[in-house]
Protein backbone atom coordinates (compact mmCIF):
# COMPACT_ATOMS: atom_id res chain seq x y z
CA UNK A 1 0.00 0.00 0.00
CA UNK A 2 1.33 3.43 -0.94
CA UNK A 3 1.83 5.94 1.84
CA UNK A 4 -0.40 9.04 1.66
CA UNK A 5 1.87 11.91 0.45
CA UNK A 6 -0.43 14.62 1.91
CA UNK A 7 -1.57 13.39 5.33
CA UNK A 8 -1.58 16.81 7.04
CA UNK A 9 -3.50 18.48 4.21
CA UNK A 10 -6.06 15.70 3.87
CA UNK A 11 -6.84 15.20 7.55
CA UNK A 12 -6.27 18.71 8.83
CA UNK A 13 -9.09 20.29 10.85
CA UNK A 14 -8.43 23.48 8.83
CA UNK A 15 -11.10 22.73 6.24
CA UNK A 16 -11.84 25.54 3.80
CA UNK A 17 -15.06 27.30 4.66
CA UNK A 18 -14.98 29.62 1.66
CA UNK A 19 -13.06 29.43 -1.59
CA UNK A 20 -13.20 32.11 -4.28
CA UNK A 21 -11.26 31.55 -7.53
CA UNK A 22 -11.18 34.39 -10.06
CA UNK A 23 -9.64 34.03 -13.51
CA UNK A 24 -7.53 37.07 -14.32
CA UNK A 25 -6.17 36.22 -17.79
CA UNK A 26 -5.77 33.46 -20.36
CA UNK A 27 -3.14 33.44 -23.09
CA UNK A 28 -3.39 30.87 -25.90
CA UNK A 29 -0.45 29.87 -28.11
CA UNK A 30 -1.64 27.23 -30.59
CA UNK A 31 -2.24 24.05 -28.56
CA UNK A 32 -0.80 25.60 -25.37
CA UNK A 33 -2.56 27.91 -22.90
CA UNK A 34 -1.41 29.79 -19.81
CA UNK A 35 -4.01 30.78 -17.20
CA UNK A 36 -3.55 33.34 -14.44
CA UNK A 37 -5.93 33.21 -11.47
CA UNK A 38 -6.28 34.58 -7.97
CA UNK A 39 -7.84 32.61 -5.14
CA UNK A 40 -8.96 33.59 -1.66
CA UNK A 41 -9.51 30.85 0.94
CA UNK A 42 -10.86 31.21 4.48
CA UNK A 43 -10.74 28.53 7.17
CA UNK A 44 -11.86 28.36 10.75
CA UNK A 45 -9.89 26.45 13.38
CA UNK A 46 -10.92 28.31 16.49
CA UNK A 47 -9.93 31.56 14.81
CA UNK A 48 -10.55 32.94 11.35
CA UNK A 49 -7.64 32.37 8.96
CA UNK A 50 -7.51 33.50 5.35
CA UNK A 51 -4.97 33.57 2.54
CA UNK A 52 -4.80 34.86 -1.00
CA UNK A 53 -2.64 33.37 -3.75
CA UNK A 54 -1.85 33.98 -7.40
CA UNK A 55 -1.90 30.82 -9.49
CA UNK A 56 -0.48 30.14 -12.95
CA UNK A 57 -1.18 26.94 -14.90
CA UNK A 58 0.19 25.90 -18.28
CA UNK A 59 -1.91 23.44 -20.26
CA UNK A 60 -1.47 21.60 -23.54
CA UNK A 61 -3.93 19.83 -25.78
CA UNK A 62 -2.56 16.43 -26.80
CA UNK A 63 -4.59 13.96 -28.89
CA UNK A 64 -7.71 15.98 -28.16
CA UNK A 65 -7.23 15.94 -24.38
CA UNK A 66 -6.32 19.02 -22.35
CA UNK A 67 -3.68 18.42 -19.70
CA UNK A 68 -2.12 20.72 -17.10
CA UNK A 69 1.61 20.32 -17.66
CA UNK A 70 2.95 22.93 -15.24
CA UNK A 71 1.96 25.41 -12.62
CA UNK A 72 2.95 27.53 -9.68
CA UNK A 73 1.35 29.56 -6.94
CA UNK A 74 2.48 32.29 -4.60
CA UNK A 75 0.88 33.81 -1.53
CA UNK A 76 0.32 37.55 -1.83
CA UNK A 77 -0.53 40.43 0.44
CA UNK A 78 -4.09 41.78 -0.08
CA UNK A 79 -2.70 45.18 -1.12
CA UNK A 80 -0.92 43.55 -4.11
CA UNK A 81 -4.20 42.26 -5.60
CA UNK A 82 -5.07 45.55 -7.27
CA UNK A 83 -2.14 45.08 -9.71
Amino acid sequence: MRKDPFPRARYSPNVAETYDLKRKAVQVFGETAVTHSCDHTSTQDGKETSRTARITHTGMKTRGVGLIVGGMSSLVEPSALSN
